[in-house]
């Protein structure tokens, strides 16, 4: 579907807003899926009592048995959601627009570099989650 959500001039804010609703969903349940694994629940129930909530969500639904699974099989690198999350923190900052969320996905993508993971998919991310929930 083709949305006209402004001018043509704001097709990078447009962009933005993309940007930061998903790499907070994402960063949303791979917390989730991180408390659901310690707490012992039954991950595809979670995602599937979730899938008929308010919380429902793509991602989610896409990724949550592959992330409980390990199935980390590369879709969508995290170097190119990192590069979207760069613009992003760019964009806001230079419109002196705080986002502590934005600020705490981006530092954990810039932890998956560190760790050498910039080719591996986005949901690996949540091995990043994991391991800071252990400082």
């Amino acid at each position: 579907n083709v949305v006209k959500t402004g001018e043509v001039s704001t097709a990078l804010a447009m962009k933005v807003c993309h940007t930061i609703l998903y790499a907070q969903i994402q960063n949303g349940v791979n917390e989730m899926l991180l408390y659901a694994s310690k707490n012992g629940l039954y991950i595809d129930d979670i995602i599937t009592a979730l899938g008929n909530s308010p919380a429902s969500n793509t991602f989610l639904a896409e990724n949550g048995k592959k992330i409980a699974n390990s199935d980390f099989k590369v879709k969508t690198k995290i170097k190119d959601v990192h590069k979207q999350l760069d613009f992003a923190h760019d964009f806001t900052f230079d419109n002196k627009i705080p986002m502590k969320g934005l600020e705490l996905t981006k530092s954990l993508y810039d932890s998956a570099l560190d760790r050498k993971l910039a080719s591996h998919d986005i949901t690996e991310l949540y091995t990043v989650v994991e391991r800071a929930s252990h400082s």
